[in-house]
């Protein structure tokens, strides 16, 4: 019934003292504040990023980037392409 021995000696001891829950009833939300690399990025402002195999966590992570970028404004999400004479 619980995932692990520790989690049934804690539901005997509450069960023991009568107090009262549930468990694994509910799921919490939660974000982890992350930063993500990519490989290149073209002077028109796209990020290119290489894989030789594309894990699911590798997919994952990709998936939360490109869901950031389509919440921020649309003059967030492209870095103004420059050139060597506008760095001058």
């Amino acid at each position: 019934m619980y995932r692990s021995g520790l989690e049934g000696k804690v539901a005997d001891l509450l069960s023991s003292l009568k107090v009262s829950y549930e468990y694994e009833s509910r799921k919490l939300a939660y974000v982890l504040e992350c930063n993500y690399i990519p490989d290149f990025l073209l002077p028109n402002g796209i990020f290119l990023e290489v894989k030789g195999r594309l894990t699911s966590e590798d997919r994952r992570k990709m998936k939360a980037v490109k869901n950031l970028a389509a919440r921020r404004k649309p003059e967030m999400r492209r870095r103004p392409a420059t050139t060597p004479a506008a760095e001058k």
